[in-house]
């Protein structure tokens, strides 16, 4: 590949504390033409924050060690135009807390487990907002 033509592409962070579940994503994502990079804690994924320009973040809102909203905080405050391209994904229930923040934030969220498609429909519909 050319300098060029991965700078064309499409970075997308996923962050999830269950490597399974990453390389799933990462599976369904490189299927449909995305570059991924994971990482399993916040600490990980701030260094990528770091390191590369993203046009999407996936999150996972319970996480040990820092959970989506410590990430996002950081996300929003390292990439303001990235923050309004942050999908959120959990497998809990909607508690008060998760609730107040993802109103707070406006952020879309899918609950585990989601289809393939609606996992892509979420990551275009981002992209999409953030052309």
């Amino acid at each position: 590949m050319t300098p060029s033509e991965s700078e064309n592409k499409s970075w997308i962070l996923v962050v999830d504390d269950d490597v399974l579940v990453c390389n799933f994503l990462r599976s369904v994502l490189e299927r449909k033409g995305y570059s991924v990079d994971t990482a399993i804690d916040a600490a990980e994924a701030i260094r990528s924050l770091a390191s590369r320009r993203y046009q999407v973040a996936i999150l996972d809102y319970h996480l040990p060690r820092g959970d989506g909203r410590f990430i996002f905080q950081h996300l929003r405050a390292m990439h303001p135009a990235l923050a309004r391209r942050v999908l959120l994904i959990t497998a809990e229930g909607y508690d008060e807390c998760l609730i107040a923040f993802l109103t707070s934030c406006n952020l879309p969220v899918l609950r585990k487990p989601f289809s393939h498609d609606a996992l892509i429909c979420a990551v275009e519909k981002l992209q999409q907002a953030g052309s």
